[in-house]
């Protein structure tokens, strides 16, 4: 009889990733950490909040996308969740993420957004 074992979550990201790899593995920590091994899907839904949730790839008439995971077990996130909602006006031309409609931070003076060419990154206040 073989068992399959899953691999432990890695307290780190893998070596080599570079600095856009390490916001992925954060982002995707954060996930995994919220919604477990569920589907979850962008909801562009009120704009410009970019917001991750599960019910959003459940609803035909929401705008939403699927993300697909690119770590299998990423680890514990440096990102953290708040309620506390950005200054957009601070922030700029960019959509500010939200997964399960809390504000994703990357530190304490940034926050993750989402660009208008679609990529993401930390944007300071």
């Amino acid at each position: 009889m073989i068992l399959a074992v899953p691999a432990p979550v890695s307290a780190q990201p893998p070596a080599g990733l570079s600095g856009y790899g390490r916001l992925i593995w954060n982002f995707e920590a954060l996930l995994v950490k919220t919604y477990g091994n569920r589907e979850v899907c962008q909801s562009t839904q009120p704009y410009p909040s970019e917001n991750w949730t599960t019910a959003a790839c459940k609803s035909p008439n929401a705008a939403h996308e699927p993300w697909f995971s690119i770590f299998t077990r990423p680890g514990p996130a440096s990102f953290f969740l708040t309620a506390t909602k950005p200054d957009q006006m601070r922030l700029g031309n960019v959509a500010p993420v939200r997964i399960a409609s809390l504000w994703v931070k990357c530190s304490t003076s940034a926050w993750l957004v989402e660009t208008n060419t679609g990529w993401l990154e930390c944007e300071s206040t």
